[in-house]
């Protein structure tokens, strides 16, 4: 049965004006563009206000730029409100379901927010991108979520994976180093402690930590406490150099 002209006429317009609130012009997308890439600048210089102004100008500019909106959540992050971070990265994650780099971002704000659950099927599918140059990547951050729910044994799996991709990646051989010591391997972590300290030295004062940590455990105390003196100098002023600093006070009289 047809409809009347009259009613067939509003849907239609209701369809077209729908299409329309979709689309995104040329202009607004080089206009987009453009905020994006000076708030990306503005970031990368330490000016957070203004990249955060920017992005925000990208984001309703072009509504569907992941890109956008991908960076503003990193902008969000570095200007300490993780929650507005998590709403820009939701939104990017939404607008590409399928980009590694996106997943990966939205996954590491969700353990900042604490909700490690959510984030382990983020980094899980963000593996899944085999255009994304750097795996290794998300993969450690996999392996970490695993490690702090108590999956050590995953989450050995998947950073010896990460290693293999990128043998230079401390944050993957730290991880591991973790999960090797929670299920009672302190040889197998400390291997890898090490490694990370002769890879990446001084950026490192948890590498530190932990490897002093471990050589006390295996009574070597005078290598351990040189490890233990350079966390707590490396990460002055920090938690880290403080519980340095405690075990040291206790252990390297």
């Amino acid at each position: 049965m047809l409809l009347p002209i009259r009613t067939r006429t509003v849907g239609l317009l209701g369809v077209l004006v729908a299409l329309s609130a979709g689309c995104v012009s040329q202009k607004r997308r080089d206009s987009a563009a453009s905020h994006a890439s000076l708030g990306v600048a503005y970031l990368k210089e330490g000016n957070v206000p203004g990249s955060v102004e920017e992005l925000q100008r990208a984001t309703k500019s072009d509504p569907r730029s992941w890109q956008a909106f991908n960076k503003l959540g990193l902008a969000y992050l570095a200007a300490g409100a993780p929650d507005r971070a998590e709403q820009a990265l939701s939104r990017a994650a939404r607008l590409a379901p399928d980009n590694a780099e996106v997943l990966n971002n939205y996954g590491l704000i969700l353990m900042r927010l604490g909700r490690i659950d959510e984030a382990v099927p983020v980094f899980e599918h963000a593996i899944k991108d085999l255009t994304y140059r750097r795996p290794s990547l998300p993969m450690s951050n996999l392996g970490h979520a695993l490690y702090l729910l108590g999956r050590n044994e995953e989450a050995i799996a998947v950073l010896d994976q990460a290693v293999q991709r990128a043998p230079n990646l401390c944050e993957a051989r730290f991880n591991r180093g973790l999960a090797w010591d929670a299920i009672g391997k302190p040889g197998r972590a400390l291997e890898d402690m090490e490694s990370v300290v002769a890879l990446c030295g001084d950026d490192t004062p948890g590498a530190y930590l932990e490897a002093g940590r471990l050589l006390i455990a295996q009574s070597d105390r005078n290598s351990g406490c040189s490890y233990l003196l350079s966390a707590q100098e490396g990460a002055e002023g920090s938690a880290l150099a403080a519980a340095a600093r405690s075990l040291r006070e206790q252990e390297c009289k």
